[in-house]
């Protein structure tokens, strides 16, 4: 194989009934100059037993290691590839085919990007439908996002509206150090704010580029756990980034918020308030607002890609 344009990493960790379709969605690229590096983060499951059922393809590549989390499992295989463009992908999600044509080409036309970013389909993997409103619009993704980073990250620090499956600039990743591994979680999060804190652009690549699968137990429906992550990522850009006085400020008050929610958490006031929203939310979703949030079965451009997503949520 010639010099790949593009390194995707994969940070598997228990993922056995996951990872084989995430697999096959970066295999399916319009694209061919890859190399896909999986890193087995210490499953104890099947999963790298999944992943050897690709080993005929010489883009394949599987590292084993000790468990260290995805920041650790994520430095490692970007450690180990050599394209220009690093491509994320996770064990639960898919990309869609073009997802590399498109993302190559917002980098090559700005020079200045540090990182791409796209937006991304929900499937709720328990009830077997998708969403209608997509990954970024639900994290509230301003249209259009800015163009200086300063004004990009004083969004940011208010809400991520970043999708995860982002392509970034080896030479970036270089110059930041790759992922903070003393994160557990919010890896990609703190580093986009790195990035734009030393001046690189964000591109935006148009359209849905992946799927993002939902699935229940995953770290965001933990709230004390998800406060945690959140307060630790705003305290690394408080005490180590170099911002500017305006950018530190809603850091700081960012901290401040999470450590109040957090404090809410452990008087049982914030999960009785969210218990009440919730159940009024569910009537009022069951009662008028049920089928205008769910496509009536799989959007076409999906179903395209993914025939064996063909037939979710279709009424009965």
């Amino acid at each position: 194989m010639a010099s790949p344009t593009f390194s995707a990493v994969l940070g598997a960790h228990n993922e056995e009934d996951w990872v084989a379709s995430a697999i096959r969605s970066v295999l399916s690229q319009t694209r061919e100059d890859f190399e896909l590096i999986v890193v087995d983060d210490g499953s104890t499951d099947a999963t790298i037993d999944v992943v050897r059922e690709f080993d005929s393809d010489p883009r394949v590549r599987l590292i084993s290691q000790e468990n260290r989390g995805l920041a650790g499992a994520l430095n490692t295989g970007i450690a180990a590839g050599s394209a220009p463009y690093v491509s994320l992908i996770d064990a639960d999600d898919l990309w869609m085919p073009t997802y590399l044509e498109e993302m190559g080409r917002v980098l090559d036309e700005d020079p200045g990007a540090g990182f791409a970013y796209t937006d991304a389909w929900c499937l709720d993997h328990n009830r077997g439908r998708f969403w209608r409103i997509s990954s970024n619009a639900r994290m509230g993704e301003p249209d259009p996002p800015p163009v200086d980073p300063e004004e990009f990250l004083s969004l940011l620090l208010e809400r991520n509206f970043v999708f995860g499956l982002a392509t970034i600039r080896r030479a970036a990743l270089q110059e930041m150090g790759g992922f903070n591994g003393a994160l557990r979680a919010g890896e990609d999060y703190e580093l986009w704010m790195r990035l734009l804190s030393h001046g690189y652009r964000a591109a935006r690549a148009p359209g849905r580029l992946a799927i993002v699968r939902d699935r229940s137990g995953a770290l965001h429906t933990d709230d004390r756990a998800m406060l945690a992550h959140l307060r630790d990522v705003y305290r690394v850009v408080v005490d180590d980034l170099e911002t500017s006085d305006r950018i530190t400020a809603i850091a700081r008050r960012r901290v401040e918020e999470i450590e109040g929610e957090y404090r809410a958490l452990d008087t049982g006031a914030s999960g009785q308030a969210r218990k009440a929203l919730r159940r009024q939310l569910g009537s009022l979703y069951k009662a008028t607002l049920g089928r205008s949030f769910w496509y009536p079965g799989t959007p076409p451009e999906v179903a395209n890609a993914f025939p064996e997503l063909a037939e979710l949520g279709k009424r009965r």
